[in-house]
């Protein structure tokens, strides 16, 4: 099971950076930050099957591919966000971190805003029939 892989990744990875972060503690962050993009990348590898599915009910229910464009992107905008912002804050940089995550949450609101603006034109007709 890839779980008992992630699981060791991550046991391996913090002993790794605790004794690191004795001698050499420049070199804690490169292993926290290394380990962190080892386990994002096999997360996203299992959860490509949920991805496709997701794509193939958005199809079916005949939402438009930009719907499922705006999803997917928000949805790896909060995953990039998060891990930035867990790095940062295991650096003991919690104020990054906060600023990241504000950051995280104008990009989508910016690649929602198409969306956004179609929802509006919708209602402003429904109010006027």
């Amino acid at each position: 099971m890839w779980i008992i892989a992630a699981a060791a990744a991550g046991l391996v990875g913090t002993v790794l950076a605790l004794i690191l972060g004795q001698y050499r503690p420049e070199f804690r962050m490169l292993v926290t930050a290394a380990v962190t993009l080892l386990l994002m990348a096999m997360v996203l590898e299992q959860l490509s099957p949920v991805l496709e599915q997701l794509r193939s009910t958005m199809e079916l229910t005949g939402l438009t591919g930009d719907y499922a464009a705006v999803l997917f992107k928000a949805v790896g905008i909060c995953l990039l966000t998060q891990l930035a912002g867990d790095v940062c804050r295991d650096s003991g940089e919690s104020s990054i971190a906060s600023k990241i995550e504000l950051a995280g949450r104008a990009a989508i609101l910016l690649t929602a805003m198409p969306l956004i603006q179609e929802v509006l034109a919708w209602a402003w007709e429904l109010m006027n029939l």
